[in-house]
């Protein structure tokens, strides 16, 4: 069996494979993330996923490389991590009341072979309306720094959400049903 390596440090990722019972390594991918390089976020995150993956991929034998990206998407703008905390109340602000889409890009490559493979998931998000002094406490707790749109669904962000729509892991950043799929179709490991 070929090592897994998730080139990726997000905690939602590794929880994601880890509550599925894989056994894996993490590589974090210093691959630089580019959100202005492309306008449309399937795209995008496709680009991102497949780089992060990339940069990884060639310091390995025998293994299975994932990467992936994920983005918010909304009235035309995609949200990636808020940079300041101004920015994450902006974030906040606009996705307030709406449905939005939370789209990951996943790229699965094969070292040996160099196959790669890359497809998208969105997950729908309904969000509750939020009021100022909710964004104001939630980002004092600084989560939404590190978390695409400025919030984690699976953290203090999760009372946001009204309901959601598709894989829940998606909204993770790591779609395992999607991933799962990869694996099996295209590569041939069984689980």
């Amino acid at each position: 069996m070929k090592k897994l390596i998730l080139a990726s440090a997000s905690e939602g990722r590794k929880m994601v494979l880890a509550q599925a019972g894989f056994e894996f390594t993490v590589y974090p991918s210093n691959f630089v993330e580019d959100l202005d390089s492309e306008s449309d976020p399937y795209k995008l995150v496709s680009q991102l996923s497949v780089g992060k993956a990339k940069t990884v991929a060639g310091k390995f034998e025998n293994a299975v490389v994932v990467g992936a990206d994920t983005v918010v998407f909304y009235g035309g703008r995609i949200f990636g991590k808020p940079k300041t905390r101004a920015e994450a109340k902006e974030m906040l602000h606009f996705l307030s009341g709406t449905t939005h889409l939370m789209i990951t890009g996943l790229t699965v490559i094969d070292c040996d072979s160099k196959k790669i493979i890359t497809k998208t998931s969105v997950t729908k998000i309904f969000f509750h309306r939020l009021t100022d002094v909710k964004i104001n406490e939630y980002v004092e707790t600084d989560e939404p720094m590190t978390k695409a749109g400025g919030y984690a669904i699976q953290g203090k962000g999760g009372v946001f959400v009204e309901k959601i729509e598709g894989e829940y892991s998606g909204a993770l950043g790591l779609p395992l049903k999607l991933l799962k799929q990869i694996f099996t179709d295209e590569f041939g490991i069984t689980l």
